[in-house]
């Protein structure tokens, strides 16, 4: 398994205007990003003094509204080419990559899960395999049902639950550590 890092460069030019030459006012120049918890975060950023540019590199991603059109289309069938409907799902790994753990993931699927529980049947059907699951085997993304793991009995069970979290079921009750759920 390997996890899929995304970074997006952007590249600018700035006016010298006023300022001094490699001066401390265009040394200061950085690029700050609003994410998605309305924080704002200066993220660093390469100046080439000689010529005026820069250049920074964003490593976040978030459902925006090209993203989520892409994946309403493959959902709708209008999106089936393997090629972009691949690079889609990539997209929307790269944003459950970013996630600390597997229990916040869960809880982004469930937040998102009108727009991204009908894609994972969309995924095999076009790909012939679901790069979700190939990625987080502890999570099983399907509807009706996820699946997942928790060590809640003190060992590793596997649960599955409503896709708005209800109704948590332990599966397997037993001893053994039981892992990689899938349907």
């Amino acid at each position: 398994m390997f996890l899929l890092k995304i970074a997006y460069t952007f590249r600018f030019k700035y006016d010298q205007g006023s300022f001094p030459e490699a001066g401390i006012e265009e040394k200061l120049i950085s690029f700050y990003y609003i994410n998605d918890g309305s924080t704002v975060k200066q993220i660093p950023t390469t100046l080439d003094l000689e010529v005026s540019t820069g250049e920074v590199e964003i490593e976040h991603f978030s459902f925006g509204a090209l993203l989520t059109g892409a994946i309403t289309n493959v959902n709708d069938g209008m999106i089936t080419i393997p090629n972009a409907v691949e690079a889609i799902a990539d997209l929307v790994i790269s944003h459950f990559n970013s996630l600390t753990d597997d229990e916040v993931r869960l809880a982004e699927y469930q937040d998102n899960v009108d727009l991204l529980g009908p894609v994972m049947d969309k995924l095999d059907a076009i790909l012939g395999y679901n790069p979700f699951e190939d990625t987080f085997p502890v999570i099983v993304f399907r509807l009706p049902q996820i699946a997942f793991v928790s060590f809640r009995d003190g060992n590793a069970e596997i649960y599955a639950m409503d896709a708005n979290g209800s109704n948590q079921t332990n599966l397997t009750h037993n001893d053994a550590n039981n892992l990689k759920p899938a349907w």
